[in-house]
């Protein structure tokens, strides 16, 4: 099975979705998920994006809640979802990023060959967004490891950090 890094899943729900620089990541901000997160936080707010960290801040307030289950898609736990109904055997070995073979350790190429398929295979970026790297602030690495530790521990992995993109935008 094939699922998405918990923290890289966070930050590409963000840039899609609740990103303030709507032209650096091109945002979609014409929907009602922040709306939706917010009142399901507890918090009155008419705040149309929010940074990185406040996003965190407000996901944190929503799983503190015991709320995190019945978030929208694009923030749902994994462990709430795909591996709701069918749990990690716990019998995991990698854990990769989306990216291109060359920061993702070639993974996608461990796995094409490993099924007969080419050597030079990669996990496509189909996503509107740009590619960015996890913010090595302290306080949002905190966030982060608090708000995906359940969903880690879910798919069978320690969490760690996502791999550092050469080609990524900074936050």
């Amino acid at each position: 099975a094939l699922f998405r890094d918990p923290k890289e899943r966070l930050l590409s729900a963000w840039k899609s979705l609740i990103a303030c620089d709507e032209e650096k990541w091109q945002t979609d901000l014409d929907h009602n998920h922040l709306k939706v997160l917010l009142r399901l936080a507890g918090v009155a707010s008419d705040a149309r994006c929010l940074g990185f960290k406040e996003f965190l801040q407000l996901l944190q307030k929503i799983h503190d809640a015991g709320r995190a289950r019945v978030s929208i898609e694009h923030f749902l736990p994994q462990q709430y979802d795909c591996f709701a109904d069918h749990p990690a055997k716990l019998s995991w070995t990698r854990i990769s990023s989306m990216a291109l073979d060359a920061v993702s350790g070639s993974f996608a190429s461990e796995l094409s060959t490993a099924l007969g398929g080419e050597a030079t295979a990669r996990f496509p970026h189909l996503h509107a967004t740009p590619r960015a790297q996890l913010p090595q602030d302290p306080a949002v690495q905190q966030l982060l490891d608090i708000l995906t530790k359940v969903e880690y521990h879910a798919i069978g992995l320690h969490p760690t950090h996502a791999p550092s993109r050469p080609d990524a935008a900074e936050l």
